[in-house]
């Protein structure tokens, strides 16, 4: 009560009376979480029904009289778009079955009262008084929200626009048409990828910085032609926005589905649809300090190329390759023996990733040696453009966590930690060792290199 008190006076009112009203919420949520049954009793063997399709008439005849189903649709998408034959999936129906009880036995008083309060609690973000609790200013977290909340393609089209010069545009372009050619003649006879693999790169789509129509004003605004925005006003335009996208699919309710696919173009890793074959890669790799139009080729291969290379890696199916399966052995013997803050990883880290890291360089840095390098280095470094490859390679893995909060990501999200992928590759690369003269036996240049061909 302490916290939801303060809440529900943002409207207004005496605290004792609001007080006194959330008591009687807080009695009926008592009562809903009494009915809830969490979802992985699906498959304890219970008696209960689970997801169901039925049709809109059903589901009206499961609720009762307390909710017009019809009237609920029509309203949140501001007009009618369903009828009573429709079929819809229902997720727990049992829970509705015993929802309905539970509503037509409580006060419409504490019904309206639970509505208003669950509104303010989602709505507080977008009051003129709130205030984030982190360090970001208030412009910052709007600007969150806004692209949460469907509007990311206006803002996408604002930063590819900023952010993405056409000459860089152009040399991603060729370095992934040197990956794939990479790809294709090291793994056109390998006798553990599939034809297959290779048919699907052939044919991959690829979209650099973002889709063609994000940057295309006149497609923008008509993608959003019908929103509303009144200046000022956070909250009403929260409340527009949601109308707009509810319509939106409601009007698109009998066509085919929209294919949208874009990413978020400020991201910075490459990412593969499967479902589409298509490679994005964003915008937000393709700025400084991983790349920049005036950046030497080689350290561009060696930091786009080798997140892009490793990406084209997570398409193949290792798991069906016994031959793949016997020579990752070797890399999971170094990967087990690996320590982080002086801390023992052995089993908690993903092989999968280090596979990919390794034959990803690979795959870059063939294509880098296969293709016409501009002869010029970064002022005030005497490096060789073998060097600079590297030198790429190691941003493109370079990050900073405190030692507690990365152990805490690695137990509970299966993180791989940086610093050990860039080890990984670099320890096992021969080309890494030759570049700039490893002692033998050394850290980064060990007798024992593993290498999938």
């Amino acid at each position: 009560m302490n916290e939801t008190v303060p809440l529900a006076l943002l409207l207004g009112g005496e605290e004792q009376t609001a007080r006194d009203k959330l008591e009687a919420v807080y009695e009926f949520q008592k009562n809903l979480y009494k009915i809830f049954l969490p979802y992985d009793l699906k498959n304890k063997g219970t008696n209960l029904t689970f997801e169901k399709r039925i049709t809109v008439g059903e589901f009206q005849t499961v609720l009762g009289s307390w909710i017009d189903v019809d009237k609920y649709f029509s309203t949140v998408a501001g007009q009618k778009f369903v009828t009573k034959d429709d079929e819809m999936n229902v997720d727990a129906l049992d829970y509705f079955k015993r929802l309905r009880y539970i509503i037509q036995g409580t006060d419409k008083e504490v019904l309206a009262n639970y509505i208003v309060y669950n509104f303010v609690e989602l709505a507080r973000s977008y009051f003129p008084s709130y205030m984030p609790v982190e360090a970001n200013t208030r412009s910052e977290k709007c600007l969150q929200l806004f692209i949460m909340n469907d509007m990311m393609y206006p803002s996408s089209s604002l930063f590819v626009e900023k952010h993405l010069s056409p000459e860089l545009h152009t040399m991603a372009a060729l370095i992934i048409n040197g990956l794939e050619h990479q790809f294709v003649i090291t793994f056109e006879d390998s006798d553990w990828i599939d034809s297959k693999v290779i048919q699907r790169l052939k044919s991959m789509k690829i979209s650099i910085g973002g889709e063609d129509w994000i940057t295309d004003p006149v497609s923008i605004d008509k993608r959003y032609e019908t929103l509303e925005a009144v200046a000022g006003d956070y909250l009403q335009n929260r409340a527009n926005i949601v109308r707009f996208r509810n319509n939106r699919r409601a009007r698109r309710y009998r066509s085919p589905p929209e294919v949208i696919k874009s990413k978020y173009v400020y991201d910075v890793s490459t990412e593969q649809n499967n479902l589409f074959n298509e490679l994005f890669v964003p915008t937000g790799i393709l700025m400084e300090p991983l790349a920049s139009a005036s950046y030497p080729d080689a350290y561009l291969y060696g930091s786009i190329g080798t997140d892009i290379g490793t990406t084209l890696i997570f398409s193949l199916d290792k798991n069906n390759n016994s031959i793949y399966a016997n020579k990752s052995e070797c890399w999971k013997d170094q990967i087990d023996a690996y320590q982080l803050h002086g801390k023992n990883l052995s089993g908690q880290l993903n092989i999968d990733i280090f596979i990919a890291d390794n034959v990803g360089f690979k795959l870059s840095y063939g294509a880098y040696k296969n293709a016409f390098i501009s002869k010029h280095s970064l002022p005030n470094l005497n490096l060789t453009e073998d060097q600079l490859f590297f030198v790429g390679l190691n941003q493109y893995f370079c990050g900073h966590y405190a030692p507690e909060f990365e152990l805490e990501r690695i137990k509970v999200w299966q993180y791989t930690p940086d610093k050990l992928r860039a080890l990984h590759v670099i320890a096992n690369s021969p080309e890494f060792a030759r570049a700039f003269k490893c002692s033998k036996m050394s850290t980064l240049n060990p007798e024992k290199k593993c290498s999938v061909w």
